[in-house]
């Protein structure tokens, strides 16, 4: 239902990405067969974020519900910086939250960058194996 209420933007994003960013499933090998726009903004602040690009994050459901939903708010700006770069906006994504422009900072989401792609070389976990292959 979300998906029709925003089609420009979401059916957009949709489209460019169509594997999981935690763990490389492609849409068409998933069961079920469907991948899952999450914002990256909740609460009563998350339908502000129905139509920003910079708050949208691609995941199956199975991740979905067992790992991003535990995942911290600056590892999730990490993870769009490494997937979606040109849609990265991190002040934007903080004033989306409701928070000040450095509510969450440049240095804090390079430094979890550098522990997702550390993640990523140990090559032990489901999702980084396909960021580096």
């Amino acid at each position: 239902m979300l998906d029709t209420i925003m089609p420009d933007i979401r059916s957009q994003f949709e489209t460019e990405f169509d594997r999981c960013w935690l763990c490389g499933v492609k849409a068409i090998n998933t069961w079920p067969p469907r991948l899952e726009t999450h914002e990256i903004s909740r609460g009563p602040n998350r339908q502000k974020s129905l139509q920003e690009r910079c708050a949208l994050i691609r995941t199956c459901q199975r991740c979905h519900q067992n790992r991003l939903d535990g995942m911290d708010v600056v590892q999730q700006y990490a993870l769009k910086l490494m997937f979606d770069p040109n849609g990265y906006d991190r002040v934007r994504l903080n004033r989306l939250r409701n928070r000040a422009d450095n509510a969450v900072t440049e240095g804090e989401v390079r430094v979890a960058l550098c522990e997702l792609q550390e993640m990523a070389e140990a090559s032990d976990h489901p999702f980084p194996r396909w960021i580096v292959s």
